[in-house]
Order: structure tokens, then C-alpha cells, then sequence
């Protein structure tokens, strides 16, 4: 298990919304290594769209399959990279505040 302050992403949830934010030169390089296979899949869907493979694939085929390709490469990348980060969840802090605020008072 990595420790909070190791982990290559923070990801800041507010309610059902996420944002995650690489940390440092691990968490950049962990995004270009998921972003090597969407470059493939569009270099090849170009290619396919081209005809390049002379086998007279439908465009409609072609492009379904790649949407559905490309949807489980994100929503595979936004979970490898949710597991691996410190979440920080805002609404949670924001009671924190206003609890302490209370408290001070």
C-alpha cells in the first residue's frame, strides 16, 4: 500500500464530480504512458477511415468500435488513476471549515 504523500495523483471530489491532477514527474509520466494507446487507436482508426486496409470496412462499424474502444480506455485510465491518488474530498474540508469556524466563535 503507498503511502498518501507517494502516490503520482490527487483527485479532488466534490459530490459526484472528480478532478485528478497528476503529482510530480511520476504522475506526468504515468499520463503519457496512458496516452500511447489513444494515439494508436486514433492512428489507426485514421488509417481505417482511409481505407488503408483496402477491405472495404464500413464507416459506420469502423467508428462504432472505435467510441466504444476509446470509452474503455477512459474510463480503464480514470480508474487506474483513481486507485493510485490521494483523494481529497471538498465538501468534506468545507464542513471541517465551517465546523471549526463554528467552534472558534
Amino acid at each position: 500500500m503507498m503511502r498518501e504523500e507517494d502516490k503520482p495523483f490527487v483527485t479532488t471530489r466534490n459530490g459526484l464530480s472528480f478532478n485528478i491532477m497528476p503529482r510530480g514527474r511520476a504522475g506526468w509520466a504515468y499520463i503519457a504512458l496512458w496516452t500511447l494507446p489513444a494515439i494508436a487507436l486514433a492512428i489507426g482508426f485514421d488509417w481505417v477511415m482511409d481505407g488503408g486496409d483496402r477491405g472495404g470496412v464500413d464507416p459506420l462499424y469502423a467508428t462504432v468500435v472505435f467510441v466504444i474502444l476509446m470509452a474503455i480506455w477512459a474510463v480503464s485510465m480514470a480508474r487506474w488513476m483513481y486507485v493510485r491518488s490521494e483523494v481529497v474530498d471538498v465538501r468534506k474540508l468545507l464542513a471541517e471549515k465551517k465546523a471549526n469556524k463554528r467552534g472558534e466563535s
